[in-house]
């Protein structure tokens, strides 16, 4: 619980590296800004929703989506709705877009590497391709930098 109780002097150099507003309030203690709805949130208020929307990668089929739900309902989390990961970063970027356009999400994780070509406009987002590779990852690439030391 600790953590919830930062001051904005303990976050101020991560603050800048985020893309949401972080705020103090007038104690110093950290908020979030949500402009949108005209409200800030403490991390304990963050961190006490139940109702969640989880990403998940492009590549899940049927069986795997209904499994991630399951999960949800089984920690008592409402599962609002399941979204591919493409799609999550897509939202991000085209928010508050006013004009369509065509872009390139590009996922390298730890494990898999994914991208997309979506159509992002205003209230519209739709995956257009898409393709992975779910044995290519950041892992590989530190594999490679070791055998190269070694």
């Amino acid at each position: 619980m600790a953590s919830f109780y930062r001051k904005m002097s303990e976050v101020d150099k991560e603050s800048k590296q985020v893309s949401y507003t972080v705020v103090c309030d007038e104690n110093g203690n950290v908020k979030l800004d949500c402009p949108s709805i005209g409200k800030q949130f403490a991390a304990k208020e963050i961190s006490a929703q139940t109702k969640v929307v989880v990403t998940i990668p492009v590549y899940f089929n049927d069986s795997q989506r209904t499994a991630t739900k399951d999960a949800g309902r089984i920690a008592r989390l409402e599962v609002l709705r399941i979204i591919d990961e493409p799609t999550a970063a897509s939202l991000a970027y085209g928010f508050e877009r006013k004009n369509n356009e065509t872009i390139l999400v590009f996922d390298l994780g730890g494990g898999t590497f994914d991208v997309s070509v979506l159509e992002v406009g205003v209230r519209v987002f739709e995956v257009l391709s898409t393709s992975e590779d779910t044995h290519l990852g950041g892992d590989d690439f530190d594999k490679c930098q070791i055998y190269s030391i070694l």
